[in-house]
């Protein structure tokens, strides 16, 4: 069967994870709030798993769009991307991360 054939198993899974996690707050491993879940990275050649997530400070708002002319307008660097390996936990609806800034700018 061909790849663009086949349905991986792990996609009902994956859409079960990716609702769970957008929107939850990421903390840093000091407990500085660095900003909301606004989409996550898949790699679809190893069964859509979690390759990094995107930031941003206004959660879902950021999520539509809504507020990037404005506030993504006044910063030259685009969405914050975190990778997956610099998570640690998931705990209620928070993300904490292994490192103070999960690899990227503060």
């Amino acid at each position: 069967m061909s790849a663009a054939t086949s349905k991986s198993p792990d996609a009902p899974r994956t859409m079960l994870v990716a609702q769970t996690l957008i929107g939850v707050q990421v903390v840093a491993a000091s407990g500085k709030k660095l900003g909301h879940v606004i989409d996550l990275e898949l790699d679809p050649e190893n069964g859509f798993r979690i390759t990094a997530i995107e930031l941003g400070r206004f959660g879902w708002l950021d999520r539509l769009h809504v507020l990037r002319p404005v506030a993504h307008g006044r910063s030259s660097s685009g969405p914050r991307v975190i990778p997956w390996s610099d998570v640690d936990r998931l705990a209620g609806r928070k993300l904490h991360l292994k490192t103070e800034a999960g690899g990227a700018d503060t």
